[in-house]
């Protein structure tokens, strides 16, 4: 996951600067409205997120626990192998 943020990261510092055109000089309408709109949809994403996170956490409290070993953490689950594991919001 953070290879991805450092992808999109450095695409972001490519592409940014190249929606500033001369020609849209002085207000730069199209690169603030792509500004906007790829805000926009991180919002969404981020609520999307958040929602699918609240849904899997009622879904796991609704399920009997998992019985785990006491060294558990030392097994190397993921957090949809530990179904004890709640996504913190």
């Amino acid at each position: 996951m953070n290879a991805i943020v450092l992808m999109s990261f450095c695409l972001g510092n490519i592409i940014g600067p190249e929606t500033f055109q001369d020609k849209d000089a002085p207000q730069y309408i199209p690169a603030k409205m792509t500004i906007v709109i790829i805000l926009s949809f991180g919002i969404i994403f981020t609520v999307l997120l958040d929602w699918l996170y609240i849904r899997e956490n009622r879904k796991r409290d609704r399920e009997e626990p998992q019985d785990l070993p006491p060294d558990f953490e030392f097994l190397d689950l993921t957090d949809k192998e530990n179904r004890n594991f709640r996504y913190v919001l």
